[in-house]
C-alpha cells in the first residue's frame, strides 16, 4: 500500500509539473456533488438517465450513473448537462475521463459531447460504436479498433491539436493499474474541428438518436490544451475507486445475522 501511495503522489507531481500552462477548465468529480471545478465553474444538471453513485467509482466516494430510464430520447439531455457553455471552435483541448460500460448500448453511445450540429465540424462527440472507441464531429467521424467494453474501467484520453481535424486527434486509453491499452492518432475522417458554442453533455449527444450511454462515467476533465501521454498516464495512475466491503466485513456481517436469528 505504501508504494501505489508513493507511486500516486509521484503521477500527481507529473502531472502537475508537466500541465503547468494547462488550463483545466472543466472538472466534474461526481463527489456527492454535480459542481465543476475547474476554472469556468457551475453546476451540472442530471437528466432522467442520469444519478449520483456512491458506491461504484474510478476515483474518489462517487461516480455519474446512467440507466435506460426512458422511452424516448430527449434532445441530449438525458445524462448529465453542464450548467455553462464552451466555447472552443478551432482550439486546442484535452478530454479525459473513466468510463465503464454496462448493457446494452446504443448504436453510438456517447460518453462526452461538446458543441452541435450546426455547422460542419461544429459538434464533438466521443463515443462507442459498436463498443469500440470513436470520435465523431458533424460531417465526419473515425471508429478506432480499440474496444472498451466488457464491464471493465478505463481511462480514456483524448486530445486535438489548435486547427486539428478527426484523423490528426490523438486517443491514450489506459487501464486501471496505468498501462497503457492503446494509443495513436485517430486517423480516417479529415474534418476539420470547429465546435461551437454550447453545452458539455455527459453520457448523451446533442445529435440524440441512438445515442446514449449506459453505465458509469468519472473524474471528468476538460483542459484548454494537448495533454502528452505521460499526463495521460499521470490521470489513470488516479485511480482510487470506494473501497469494496471486506471479506472479514462480509464474514462478520454475516454472523451477525446469524446470532439475531438464534436470538429469535
Amino acid at each position: 500500500m505504501k508504494y501505489k501511495h508513493f507511486g500516486l503522489l509521484t503521477a500527481l507531481v507529473c502531472l502537475a509539473c508537466g500541465s503547468a500552462n494547462a488550463a483545466l477548465i472543466a472538472h466534474y468529480t461526481f463527489n456527492g456533488t454535480l459542481a465543476d471545478s475547474g476554472t469556468s465553474g457551475g453546476t451540472a444538471t442530471l437528466g432522467k438517465n442520469g444519478s449520483l453513485s456512491s458506491t461504484v467509482s474510478a476515483v474518489g466516494s462517487g461516480s455519474l450513473e446512467l440507466r435506460n430510464n426512458i422511452g424516448t430520447d430527449t434532445s441530449g439531455l438525458d445524462g448529465a448537462v453542464s450548467g455553462n457553455n464552451f466555447a472552443l471552435g478551432t482550439g486546442a483541448r484535452t478530454v479525459a475521463f473513466w468510463m465503464k460500460a454496462e448493457g446494452t448500448l446504443d448504436t453510438s453511445a456517447t460518453m462526452i459531447a461538446l458543441g452541435d450540429s450546426g455547422t460542419n465540424g461544429g459538434r464533438y462527440d466521443i463515443a462507442l460504436s459498436g463498443g469500440n472507441l470513436r470520435l465523431e464531429v458533424q460531417g465526419g467521424g473515425t471508429t478506432t479498433s480499440v474496444a472498451l467494453g466488457g464491464g471493465n474501467w478505463f481511462h480514456v484520453t483524448v486530445a486535438t491539436a489548435l486547427g486539428g481535424t478527426v484523423a490528426s486527434s490523438q486517443y491514450y486509453v489506459h487501464n486501471t493499474d496505468g498501462t497503457l491499452n492503446a494509443s495513436g492518432a485517430f486517423g480516417g475522417s479529415s474534418t476539420a474541428v470547429n465546435t461551437r458554442n454550447n453545452r458539455l453533455r455527459m453520457g448523451d449527444s446533442i445529435q440524440d438518436t441512438s445515442r446514449d450511454f449506459f453505465g458509469y462515467l468519472d473524474d471528468i476533465r476538460l483542459y484548454d490544451s494537448v495533454l502528452t501521454q505521460s499526463e495521460a498516464q499521470g490521470l489513470a495512475a488516479m485511480w482510487s475507486p470506494v473501497p469494496e466491503p471486506t471479506a472479514a466485513l462480509l464474514g462478520a456481517l454475516g454472523m451477525l445475522t446469524l446470532l439475531r436469528r438464534r436470538r429469535n
